[in-house]
């Protein structure tokens, strides 16, 4: 089987509108989203001529299943002689191990983020204001390309609490995805919650998060809105954020 690489920025497509929501590589795996090989694993019904959709389309995969990684947490991306998009058996165990130490952390803390009782409509706020309060961005990753990816998960913000947007953006999404809801309000104890949908949203320059509430996606850059808490930078409609010079999405909702 022939390899060919995926030679990616930092920061390259967007997300999916998916409602089925997964907190761990593991359940992927075990949902048949992907397919063991001698080479590592392969994004099931992916495959085709067109290279950049079926990396899009894998990445949609993953960016709905696992809020706390994506494909910009890892080096290497390939794509098979057919098509077929695969990540090496290291890749995927670095995934799940990042993403199993965010789900460990948000059990044990994600109460005290968005406690018991807040309103639906309020978790996206409170989310980014906690983000915010918790993040310093690390300039020291503009122009280094190991420590910037480095950054490209929510661990680091959880543990070091330093970063860059891509860390802002998905830890913001960990966080909206592990809160449970019932009756409009946030609910520990509910025996069957609903949960926001929350993307990963990019391009060649910067990463953001997109939130589906009730069918309709909205815009959140917790990173700039951190730099001097501009609500305009929270709850953006496509409109607004496209006059704000947020451009070359290569997906939209």
């Amino acid at each position: 089987m022939k390899l060919r690489r995926f030679f990616q920025s930092l920061m390259a497509a967007a997300a999916i509108t998916a409602t089925m929501t997964l907190t761990s590589f593991a359940g992927v795996k075990d949902g048949g989203f992907l397919t063991s090989n001698s080479n590592g694993y392969i994004f099931n019904s992916v495959s085709g001529s067109d290279l950049s959709g079926c990396y899009v389309q894998a990445e949609k995969m993953l960016n709905t299943a696992c809020p706390a990684v994506g494909m910009t947490t890892l080096d290497k991306v390939y794509s098979t002689n057919t098509g077929n998009i695969l990540i090496s058996a290291e890749s995927a165990e670095k995934l799940d191990s990042i993403q199993n130490q965010v789900d460990a952390w948000l059990a044990d803390n994600i109460q005290n983020i968005v406690p018991q009782g807040t309103p639906a409509a309020d978790i996206p706020h409170t989310a980014a204001v906690w983000v915010s309060d918790r993040m310093n961005y690390d300039r020291a990753a503009i122009g280094n390309s190991e420590l910037a990816r480095s950054y490209q998960s929510a661990l680091r913000c959880f543990t070091e609490g330093k970063g860059i947007c891509a860390t802002y953006a998905y830890a913001f999404n960990s966080i909206i995805s592990a809160v449970p809801v019932a009756n409009g309000i946030v609910d520990y104890n509910a025996a069957n919650p609903s949960y926001l949908a929350a993307r990963f949203v990019y391009n060649n320059d910067h990463a953001w998060s997109a939130i589906n509430d009730n069918g309709i996606w909205r815009y959140y850059d917790v990173c700039n809105y951190d730099a001097d808490r501009n609500p305009a930078y929270l709850d953006m409609n496509p409109d607004t954020m496209n006059a704000g010079g947020y451009r070359d999405i290569k997906v939209a909702f």
